[in-house]
């Protein structure tokens, strides 16, 4: 994500609506993990996350169930930018989590979950 706004502001990541089949049951169970990091502005991160930065990561949450990861910039987490050409690089990874039990596992089976997500600094 690049900025080269004249003005400083606060960058959010927000989720939108999620959709898919039988996506009611399977989002709480998809698990966001959500890491950003400035990053140089010569600098890229590979889609690998080689070359995402050691220092200086602001964690946006931990396991977070997609049905849970906010969905408007208003509840998002911001991570504030100053003016002028400002980069960061996000990893962002998934897990599918169990609900507990392999009758609940089983009827998760064919299920999908999809949902934009949304950077947005205003």
């Amino acid at each position: 994500m690049q900025s080269t706004g004249s003005l400083a502001g606060g960058l959010k990541l927000y989720r939108g609506l999620i959709t898919g089949t039988n996506n009611v049951a399977i989002a709480p169970q998809i698990g966001l993990t959500i890491d950003v990091a400035p990053i140089a502005a010569a600098a890229n991160v590979l889609a690998t996350c080689a070359g995402f930065p050691v220092a200086g990561i602001t964690n946006l949450g931990t396991n977070v169930a997609l049905s849970t990861y906010p969905s408007t910039y208003a509840a998002a987490t911001v991570l504030g930018l100053a003016a002028g050409t400002q980069r960061v690089a996000y990893r962002i990874n998934w897990t599918l989590n169990t609900t507990g039990t392999n009758a609940g596992d089983n009827l998760l089976q064919g299920s999908t979950a999809q949902a934009d997500l949304n950077w947005e600094i205003r």
